[in-house]
């Protein structure tokens, strides 16, 4: 006898205001990363800022000698290796403010009323970030598709579903098909930078669309059924645009409310099934 069933939806609870913080605190580490880089290299030719102050006249006034005083016992004190250390703890902090990201965007996920928990420690991410960076490492850059592939699987399996049994989500999302997205990522990437990112909205929706189609969820009995994502290309670019054109006009305060738009908008287009089996077939 066939099962009969029934189907819900993801629902997105968030707001902008929770991932203020979060994203002001990556924007300051991204700055940090090419001033840590520029650093690196003005050390490494020679002692250049030394040298640099050196050529200073003399007789300068007492505050501009302080402060290259002070400009040269940074320079010396800090070096190459200080600012290699201080990329390596921004690159750190990087990688854990989206960690924190991706938590608040699942335990702000509820599917047929239940929360998701994000089960996956710092460790984990780290884990798989390495194992991530050996494999790009080993194989040139080639593997980046089934990279991206490999971590957005391994996020989805960190989702818990409470009242499935004690399983986790899951993603069927492939290499191949990122591979595809990607070079038409990469090829269109001069259009993305000279129309201020107007044209990359439309390419994220290739991937919004292969993310989200390809999440599975698991049913009552703990078998992983694929989402039903019923989202369109226009709905999703009339979100997406005004969230880019508000982010402009508001020097980039609205993104993390855009943001919120966007996960919002691709939950609620996510139909859930969840097969209710004959009275005989329940435990």
């Amino acid at each position: 006898m066939s099962t009969s069933g029934r189907h819900g939806h993801y629902e997105f609870r968030g707001s902008g205001g929770g991932l203020l913080f979060l994203y002001l605190i990556r924007l300051l580490l991204f700055l940090a990363v090419p001033a840590c880089l520029f650093f690196i290299l003005v050390q490494t030719s020679l002692g250049l800022i030394d040298r640099g102050l050196d050529l200073l006249p003399p007789g300068l006034p007492t505050e501009v000698q302080d402060v290259v005083d002070m400009g040269k016992s940074v320079s010396g004190q800090v070096g190459v290796l200080g600012s290699i250390i201080i990329l390596i703890a921004v690159v750190v902090m990087i990688i854990l403010v989206k960690h924190a990201i991706q938590h608040y965007r699942v335990r702000n996920t509820w599917v047929f009323g239940q929360r998701l928990e994000y089960h996956d420690g710092c460790l984990g991410v780290f884990a798989n970030r390495l194992a991530n960076i050996f494999l790009l490492i080993i194989t040139l850059g080639i593997a980046m598709p089934w990279v991206i592939a490999r971590n957005r699987r391994f996020f989805h399996r960190s989702c818990f579903v409470r009242g499935r049994r004690g399983h986790y989500l899951d993603f069927t999302g492939r290499g191949g098909d990122a591979l595809g997205f990607m070079l038409v990522t990469v090829l269109l990437i001069p259009l993305i930078i000279l129309s201020l990112g107007l044209i990359g909205l439309a390419v994220s929706w290739l991937w919004a669309r292969w993310d989200q189609s390809n999440i599975q969820v698991p049913d009552r009995s703990g078998e992983l059924h694929k989402v039903k994502f019923s989202g369109d290309f226009g709905g999703y670019f009339g979100v997406v645009f005004v969230g880019w054109l508000l982010t402009l006009l508001t020097i980039g305060l609205y993104y993390p409310w855009a943001v919120v738009r966007r996960w919002r908008w691709l939950a609620a287009r996510t139909s859930v099934p969840d097969p209710v089996m004959p009275p005989f077939h329940r435990a």
